[in-house]
């Protein structure tokens, strides 16, 4: 409390604050940058260490996908087909009913 005001009053002391500031910041940033590198680092090691068992996966992957793909594609042609059925029965039923009740009026 006792900075904050006296650094809002005295332009050398916000100076010097300022500074202080800006070299914590600076230091976690170099921190954080270093890091970030390292992970790089460890990520393409990674990589590079895992490329056969991750291809394998891949491939795995894609097969089960597409064995996905046609069960789903069979599963929905076998709706279309049903609804397809359902609307010609309602459609016949409905014709049906119209002819009998010409038949029945004429």
């Amino acid at each position: 409390m006792f900075n904050s005001e006296l650094e809002k009053t005295n332009l050398e002391v916000h100076v010097d604050m300022s500074r202080q500031r800006y070299t914590v910041l600076s230091e976690k940033v170099e921190t954080i940058d270093e890091r970030m590198d390292s992970l790089i680092i460890d990520l393409a090691a990674f990589r590079k260490e895992h490329a056969d068992s991750m291809t394998i996966f891949r491939k795995e992957h894609a097969d089960s996908m597409t064995h996905i793909r046609e069960e789903n594609l069979a599963n929905t042609q076998g709706t279309n087909k049903l609804f397809v059925g359902a609307a010609a029965t309602v459609i016949g039923g409905l014709l049906s009913t119209i002819i009998v009740l010409l038949i029945a009026f004429m």
